[in-house]
């Protein structure tokens, strides 16, 4: 992330939710072009806007714990969104 000089964690926080934001736009992607089914179009976005909700707190805040809180859902967010994929797709 480009947070140089960043001391209060605000830039880096939404520079994370606007990052977020795209990736719920692009988690429709899948269901749009009928790769996946119901499943995948309700939780990817729903993981998106978790994500985006941990990142806008971090901005407000700025506050260690909740710059962990985000980090560990995104280290989270990759398998989840892996394993709901599996189980939605539509060969």
């Amino acid at each position: 992330m480009w947070s140089n000089g960043d001391l209060t964690g605000r830039k880096s926080g939404l520079l994370s939710a606007m990052f977020a934001l795209m990736l719920a736009v692009f988690s429709l992607l899948p269901a749009l072009l009928g790769f996946a089914n119901l499943l995948w179009t309700i939780i990817g976005p729903l993981l998106a806007l978790i994500m985006i909700g941990l990142a806008l707190k971090f901005s407000r805040d700025g506050e260690r714990t909740s710059a962990r809180r985000l980090f560990f859902f995104t280290l989270l967010y990759l398998p989840a969104a892996l394993v709901v994929l599996l189980v939605a797709w539509r060969a």
